[in-house]
């Protein structure tokens, strides 16, 4: 009996012991899971504010090992997934964060945001909708809603939700920038004006919020305050190709001033030298500048871009057929550049380039034809005298000269 009793004990003891050490395990795991899910959220944090997104995002995806539960896991990494422009993927991880927690605003916020870049403005305007019908205070929601409502072209409500976010935060810069957009786009400059202003005060370093004042400066006909802004726009942004080109063409179109045009538009083509209708643009300029070679160049290198731009086909043909320097002067090129351009656009211009360029090669016959086809197409009477005195030089058996 004695002996029973003592192999009892030991066997309670053990069972106690086991319990004990399970129990323990259980504890350790638990805290060892938490730590580690923690541990891989605050890495890809740190991962993604370093815009190290590929490295944030596995990071995120551990975390989830540990808890596939977590809602601020998949924003986390749906926000992630959105700053890589990957924006499918941002939907379906903030889907599952709005599954977890359907009151979740931020997510409906940022899924709506994923919505917008994919164009999908009525599933964005739903989802903002949803957002603030969990939080009529959430501004950011507001602001979103009337992108896409102007986006949609509804720019009457997108002007009333810009104006509910500014209730709610009067600081709220991006939003007069918004209401602006939308105030131009109604034609009501004078409001898009003040916008603007108001978020250019509330953020001097805003060269986008010059530049769109600048634009609206030019629709009233104020082309020193558009020139000025578009200034200050580039010192902010010295890399702002549409600024440039803005610049170009009020110095070339309004002012007149073909150098600071030209300075412009060559600012724009280092930025970007692939856009055929700046060199165009330089070419125009280079033109009337009398710089004949330079504009010659600028032609041609628009026209390896696009070689079916009308206006450049048109203009370089007439230099080619009409230059008074034989060295620029090529009567071949300048019929087939001119036929390309009345096949694509037959007007009193291009046809006028056709007679001048058939004149070139001896063709007076043809020179005629398309002359007189330009002289029925037109309605300007400068335009048609000028056109008759080139009719008299095809008749003498004479090629127009500029």
């Amino acid at each position: 009996m004695i002996f029973c009793i003592k192999i009892n004990n030991c066997c309670t003891r053990n069972k106690i012991f086991l319990i004990a050490l399970f129990l323990l395990i259980i504890l350790f795991n638990s805290i060892g899971c938490g730590q580690n899910k923690n541990t891989y959220i605050d890495r890809g944090n740190r991962y993604y504010k370093r815009n190290n997104f590929n490295d944030a995002i596995k990071a995120y995806n551990k975390a989830l090992k540990y808890d596939p539960t977590d809602e601020e896991i998949y924003f986390n990494r749906g926000t992630t997934y959105f700053t890589k422009g990957d924006f499918d993927k941002a939907i379906e991880d903030f889907t599952k964060a709005i599954d977890l927690n359907p009151n979740s605003v931020k997510s409906y916020n940022n899924r709506g945001l994923s919505w917008y870049k994919k164009k999908k403005y009525d599933l964005a305007i739903c989802d903002y909708t949803q957002a603030l019908n969990t939080n009529p205070q959430f501004s950011y929601a507001y602001n979103n809603l009337g992108d896409a409502l102007a986006a949609k072209g509804e720019y009457i409500d997108s002007i009333i939700n810009y104006g509910k976010a500014l209730k709610i935060n009067p600081k709220y810069f991006e939003a007069y920038y918004g209401r602006g957009l939308s105030n131009y786009a109604i034609e009501n400059y004078d409001h898009a004006i003040k916008d603007f202003s108001t978020a250019i005060s509330l953020n001097d370093k805003f060269a986008l919020g010059y530049a769109k004042r600048a634009e609206a400066w030019t629709k009233k006909g104020n082309i020193d305050k558009a020139i000025d802004d578009y200034n200050k726009a580039i010192k902010l942004d010295p890399l702002f190709l549409k600024v440039y080109v803005n610049l170009g063409h009020l110095w070339f179109d309004e002012k007149g001033n073909l150098d600071n045009a030209i300075s412009n538009y060559t600012e724009a083509l280092y930025i970007d030298p692939s856009d055929s209708i700046i060199y165009a643009k330089r070419g125009d300029a280079f033109y009337q500048k009398g710089k004949i070679r330079e504009a010659i160049d600028d032609y041609n290198s628009a026209l390896e871009i696009n070689p079916n731009n009308t206006n450049v086909c048109n203009n370089l043909a007439w230099i080619l057929a009409t230059s008074h320097k034989d060295e620029y002067r090529d009567g071949l090129k300048a019929v087939e550049l001119a036929m390309k351009a009345v096949k694509i656009n037959s007007n009193e211009f291009t046809l006028s380039t056709l007679s001048a360029a058939y004149a070139e090669i001896g063709k007076f016959d043809y020179a005629i034809k398309y002359i007189n086809q330009a002289i029925e197409s037109s309605k300007n009477k400068n335009q048609i005298q000028n056109f008759n005195e080139q009719l008299k030089y095809y008749k003498n058996g004479k090629s127009w000269r500029e």
